[in-house]
């Protein structure tokens, strides 16, 4: 009798592990250090202002007061953004037996909400503000574009450390902003780990560890979180840019929070979107930093 071998045998079942494995990236940092708000409108306005000008103050007895011109307080906006993923799936589709998943709608259900969120994030960094009219979308504007007052130039221009405190320090001078968080993009990542003028590191030899990162920096002014955040830098930008901001002064603010929605069938099919619509309060520009063209 032949020996049986498995190369012609077609009662083997399948090898198929229960499990799906996504490896695309996902960014939700900003969603996540922001404090959230609430919208009431398409418009959102909040309300920002500014002390007297410091100076010399001594006032003799008994003088008569006098008035000088006092400011009002300044609207500020941004305009708010329908996020929406869409997705669509067969009634067959939806019935028949997966590995790694119960039901192919609610597996969708569930990446499209991750996917929702990197739209959204995407927006808050880089987001370029749009009225919108019908059948045009509006727009939010982004960190990126929120942030004029302390605001540099260069063209590609290799980031060193010199240029990073000069950067903590004109938002100091300006504003008396103390910037807490750095976002940055992989390039600059590398190049602030890099930095070691005037830096002390420690290293614990008996851990047999090279470490060759700075997720903190400490300067003049304060204690600063170095993070990546992966839409400081999109393919095509010219070189590379870098935000410091005081996170206290940022919000994102929902009009209508994401949420799952099921609409009506098409034929033999089950619909459903992930919708949400929000935009970023910007409270106080004048105290964070943006320098674009780095190498």
């Amino acid at each position: 009798m032949p020996q049986l071998i498995t190369y012609d045998d077609v009662s083997r079942r399948e090898d198929l592990l229960d499990l799906i494995v996504n490896v695309d990236a996902t960014e939700d940092t900003l969603m996540s250090d922001f404090g959230t708000s609430t919208a009431n409108n398409t418009l959102h306005e909040y309300l920002g202002d500014t002390l007297k000008s410091v100076g010399d103050n001594a006032q003799a007895e008994g003088a008569t007061p006098t008035y000088a011109d006092r400011t009002d307080p300044v609207r500020m906006n941004n305009k708010t953004q329908i996020v929406r993923v869409d997705f669509q799936v067969s009634g067959t589709e939806d019935a028949v037996n997966k590995a790694g998943m119960d039901t192919r709608f609610a597996y969708e259900m569930r990446k499209a909400m991750i996917e929702w969120r990197n739209d959204a994030e995407y927006a808050l960094m880089r987001g370029s503000s749009a009225s919108g009219a019908s059948g045009t979308a509006r727009r939010l504007d982004g960190v990126k574009q929120c942030i004029s007052t302390v605001a540099t130039a260069q063209s590609g221009v290799s980031l060193n450390e010199t240029q990073l405190n000069d950067y903590i320090e004109n938002t100091w001078n300006v504003s008396s902003g103390v910037i807490d968080t750095i976002y940055v993009p992989s390039r600059l990542k590398r190049r602030i780990s890099g930095f070691t003028g005037g830096a002390t590191k420690q290293v614990q030899v008996e851990d047999k560890k090279l470490v060759n990162t700075v997720d903190l920096y400490t300067s003049d002014f304060g204690t600063h979180s170095v993070k990546l955040h992966r839409y400081t830098y999109q393919s095509g930008d010219n070189n590379y840019d870098i935000v410091g901001l005081q996170t206290k002064y940022w919000k994102v603010a929902h009009l209508r929070r994401p949420k799952f929605e099921e609409l009506a069938k098409t034929a033999d099919a089950k619909n459903g979107i992930i919708l949400g619509e929000l935009t970023l309060e910007a409270l106080a520009e004048k105290a964070n930093f943006k320098a674009t063209g780095h190498l």
